[in-house]
């Protein structure tokens, strides 16, 4: 047991960090301003997401974020993210993660896209365009 220089309680030794135990050392804290996340705003996160994605547009991207309800290829109201060109940091629009991440998979290239609906429409002779 150790007794702390700032508070003059005594506590085990694993409460201490350094000189001073571990409650006088994060110093005083307050009860947490805690909202509910179901009244909290998603748009400062999404406008932090936007900026670390590097996309040029913030605040068109955020706006559209903030009334997408569905994924703009599949229809998915699934975890939607906001897609953006990674050479430009032009933003695009709103995809669920499946349809973004399948984007990145053929490397948002239109091309690779166009190989990838002939090759499906050849394997199935059903599929009509």
């Amino acid at each position: 047991m150790r007794t702390c220089p700032k508070c003059n309680d005594e506590k085990p030794e694993t409460a201490f960090r350094g000189n001073q135990c571990r409650d006088c050392r994060r110093g005083p804290r307050g009860p947490r301003k805690s909202v509910p996340s179901a009244e909290r705003s998603p748009e400062p996160q999404y406008r932090s997401n936007a900026k670390k994605a590097g996309i040029k547009d913030v605040e068109r991207a955020v706006a559209a974020r903030m009334a997408a309800t569905s994924c703009e290829v599949c229809g998915s109201e699934h975890m939607l993210a906001m897609d953006h060109d990674h050479g430009t940091g032009i933003f695009r629009g709103i995809l669920c993660s499946a349809c973004n991440r399948a984007l990145g998979a053929l490397g948002d290239d239109a091309t690779s896209l166009r190989r990838v609906l002939a090759y499906l429409e050849r394997s199935d002779p059903g599929t009509s365009r």
